[in-house]
């Protein structure tokens, strides 16, 4: 196989590299190659030092590793990439890691929840990063068709279903939550004596449920998830913030971005809660020193302390106003390792060197064996996140029922896949009456006062989106 991989300036990156090494020291299938590109030449700088010292560190046996090819920049030639190229990997940030606390001091201002792939965060970050995730497709399409896209873009689920009303038909989406959720699960269950369970998950991304768990054999195991706050604080430590009401009477189990539509005037009000920008732009900044003048074994050990501290400050504004305490983050996989970790698996998928269920972004219409309630209002090109397999003929849905959920969640989720769709529209034409009906539907959103005073905050800040105001 042999990749090019899009936002390679990123933390993730060198993530990905050293997963790859680890897929080559066994696989039949090696990855030879992944041809590297970031629209920031600082960036990218970084990430080549610390994939470089990881590459150094890294001991293979001959013809196992992988070669790493930096492209000078954004307009990709023919002789670019390789022939054969199997997939392209994009995610990328449009206008670099400051837009983060743009978008973040818009929100404050409009008295709005900023979290970045929620609310006006998510919609500005869609935005921006829409349109250049497009135009990478549409270039590698020209040049390599038949190759995959592996969007890791934010926001997820709205950058792939762009994808799809834009033709691309073998793209999938990817985000970790859901697998760190299912493995939080299978966890929880095995200190229950029940070993080896199978969580089933469905939803939109950053809008999903764990909504079965089957005992080996096939058997409902649902009743043994948590249902009150003690248990919860066992399973999650943000699933206690939901409540013994909510627990009680909900058999299905929310994924953490599911708390800012059920606690939004709490998360709203709280001291810094718009405040991550800044941990993260720090982080950005130190990433981008590693490997000056430091041997490759110290700025492996450098990384790693970055990804583990990205990680714990997740969420964490967030639950400490909804938890008291908040309890340790422990979120199972360093942040970036588990997108590394799961893109790559969708390449061995999709080579055909895999089965594992992957919980992906992906068009209903692509996926063989699933029934989604009539109540969603979902139709063939939607694009959901669900628990899926790949085998010869196609994605399979992993789900061994229909999926089922509570009022309230199903409501919400048809909701916001309607916003999902006019965001992504928005987004791709800059198209101001889709921005209007995506911010009517959103109910994060939807203050009619504010709407277009958010639309010229939003111009201003990034003169790119002109066109939606005219």
């Amino acid at each position: 196989m042999n990749i090019l991989y899009v936002g390679a300036g990123s933390f993730r990156f060198p993530s990905f590299v050293a997963q790859v090494l680890e897929h080559n020291r066994t696989s039949d299938a090696p990855i030879r190659g992944i041809w590297a590109v970031d629209v920031s030449p600082r960036a990218a700088a970084a990430a080549r030092r610390v994939s470089d010292a990881l590459l150094a560190l890294a001991q293979v046996a001959p013809g196992r590793g992988v070669e790493l090819h930096w492209l000078g920049g954004p307009d990709l030639r023919p002789s670019d990439l390789p022939e054969d190229l199997s997939a392209m990997i994009v995610g990328i940030r449009a206008q670099g890691p400051g837009s983060r606390r743009t978008d973040e001091r818009i929100a404050r201002r409009l008295g709005l929840m900023g979290q970045e792939t929620v609310g006006i965060g998510g919609l500005a970050m869609a935005l921006r990063n829409v349109p250049g995730v497009l135009g990478w497709a549409r270039r590698v399409a020209e040049l390599r068709p038949g190759a995959w896209i592996v969007n890791l873009t934010n926001p997820a689920g709205i950058v792939t279903q762009a994808l799809a009303d834009a033709g691309h038909e073998r793209v999938v989406g990817v985000c970790d939550t859901p697998a760190e959720l299912s493995a939080r699960t299978r966890a929880y269950l095995d200190r229950q004596g029940i070993r080896d369970a199978a969580p089933g998950y469905f939803g939109l991304n950053h809008l999903g449920y764990i909504v079965e768990a089957r005992r080996p054999g096939g058997a409902d195991a649902r009743d043994a998830l948590p249902r009150t706050v003690q248990a919860a604080r066992a399973h999650s430590d943000y699933l206690a913030a939901f409540g013994e009401a909510y627990l009680a009477t909900h058999r299905s189990l929310p994924s953490e971005y599911v708390l800012y539509y059920h606690l939004w005037r709490t998360l709203e009000q709280a001291p810094g809660a718009m405040t991550r920008a800044r941990a993260v732009e720090e982080l950005t900044r130190r990433f981008r020193a590693l490997g000056r003048g430091q041997e490759p074994s110290a700025v492996r050990s450098a990384y790693r302390e970055l990804l583990e501290e990205r990680s714990r400050g997740y969420m964490r504004q967030e639950l400490t106003a909804a938890l008291a305490p908040p309890g340790e983050r422990d979120r199972g996989e360093l942040s970036g390792a588990g997108y590394a970790r799961i893109a790559l698996e969708v390449l061995r998928c999709v080579s055909g060197l895999s089965r594992e269920p992957l919980v992906l972004n992906l068009p209903l219409g692509a996926v063989a064996g699933i029934a989604v309630p009539a109540a969603l209002g979902m139709g063939r090109d939607d694009v959901v996140e669900t628990h899926v397999t790949l085998d010869p003929q196609g994605w399979r849905s992993a789900l061994a029922r229909p999926p089922e959920l509570e009022a309230d969640a199903a409501a919400l989720v048809a909701e916001m896949k309607a916003y999902d769709r006019l965001a992504a529209r928005a987004a791709a034409h800059l198209d101001r009456d889709a921005f209007f009906a995506a911010w009517w539907v959103n109910p994060l959103l939807r203050d009619v006062r504010v709407a277009e005073r958010a639309l010229a905050e939003l111009v201003r800040a990034y003169p790119a989106l002109g066109p939606l105001a005219r």
